[in-house]
C-alpha cells in the first residue's frame, strides 16, 4: 500500500512539473502577434522610441511569457497575454 501512494505522489509531482515547464516555455506565444499586440497597446509611445533609437521592438523569450523591447522601451507581455511596462 506505501508503495502505491509513493508512486501516486511522485507521478503528481511530475505532472505539476511539466506543467510549469510548458506555461514558463509558454510555446503558443507568436512572435509577431506579441509583437502586434504590443504596438496596439502604446503605438504612439513605440513610434516616439522606434525613431530615438533607430530600431525596432525586439522579441526576447523569458519564462512565463515574452519581453519586448528596444533602447528605449520595453514590455513583459505575460503568457496570459497582460502587458506591464
Amino acid at each position: 500500500m506505501k508503495n502505491n501512494s509513493e508512486i501516486i505522489l511522485m507521478l503528481a509531482i511530475i505532472v505539476l512539473l511539466l506543467l510549469l515547464l510548458i506555461l514558463a516555455w509558454a510555446p503558443w506565444m507568436d512572435d509577431q502577434a506579441v509583437y502586434n499586440q504590443v504596438l496596439q497597446h502604446n503605438s504612439d509611445g513605440i513610434r516616439a522610441a522606434e525613431n530615438i533609437c533607430g530600431e525596432q521592438l525586439k522579441i526576447h523569450w523569458f519564462p512565463f511569457g515574452r519581453y519586448v523591447a528596444n533602447c528605449e522601451i520595453g514590455y513583459f507581455v505575460t503568457f496570459w497575454g497582460e502587458i506591464k511596462p
